[in-house]
């Protein structure tokens, strides 16, 4: 890793990207935030330093489990199951209230 040293970001470079942003920044916090972002930047440039070119490139860090399960049939709840939980019933159907006007 290379020793590049962080880059120097003053409060005024903090204020133009504020008001890109449209953020009121005042003058103690933008000054803070200048030494945050030059630490940050001079992170990300550490980074880049990296050899990585024997690592293969991915998408994510953690391979995801696949998010559908096998598409098989199965039982179902039974109706009298279903309407178990049902505020309102009626000659087994839910009843909920009217949405439209009549």
């Amino acid at each position: 890793m290379s020793d590049t040293p962080a880059p120097s970001i003053d409060a005024r470079e903090v204020r133009r990207i504020a008001d890109l942003a449209q953020l009121d920044v005042s003058d103690d916090d933008a000054r803070a935030l200048g030494a945050d972002l030059a630490r940050i930047v001079g992170y990300v440039r550490r980074l880049e330093s990296l050899d990585l070119s024997l690592t293969p490139p991915t998408s994510h860090a953690v391979t995801p489990a696949p998010a559908v399960r096998e598409d098989e049939p199965r039982e179902g709840l039974s109706a009298d199951a279903a309407l178990e939980g049902a505020p309102r019933v009626e000659a087994g159907h839910f009843v909920v209230p009217r949405v439209l006007p009549t």
